[in-house]
């Protein structure tokens, strides 16, 4: 014996237009979602083609530390900007940091001043 199971019948004029609605509305979403990236680690570079600057270091340790240390905080996202939807490339990124780096504002960044920007 089978089990009786009530027939909804055919969709009415309501139910079709509230599932339209519904089906359009889920399109749209998916298409803003997509069209935003969002769900990805992808981010739009910023400023891609800005030279970088021209610098100095006292040593060529200098240099390896300061360069070794912006490569690792570019990688772990420090050129980033909060509240835009992109990060600075990394010629931007170098840029920005150097100065900072450059605690005593010669031009000419030390052994000792790029110690000190790799521990901040």
């Amino acid at each position: 014996m089978r089990a009786s199971i009530p027939h909804a019948g055919p969709l009415g004029p309501a139910r079709r237009r509230h599932a339209l609605r519904m089906t359009l509305s889920l399109g749209a979403l998916l298409l803003v979602a997509s069209i935003l990236g969002c769900g990805g680690k992808k981010r739009r570079i910023l400023n891609p083609n800005v030279p970088r600057n021209p610098v100095l270091f006292e040593s060529d340790g200098a240099r390896q530390i300061f360069e070794s240390t912006l490569e690792s905080r570019y990688a772990d996202g420090d050129g980033d900007l909060p509240g835009k939807t992109g990060t600075l490339s990394f010629n931007a990124y170098y840029n920005r940091e150097f100065p900072l780096a450059d605690v005593d504002g010669d031009g000419i960044l030390s052994e000792q001043e790029a110690q000190s920007f790799k521990q901040r």
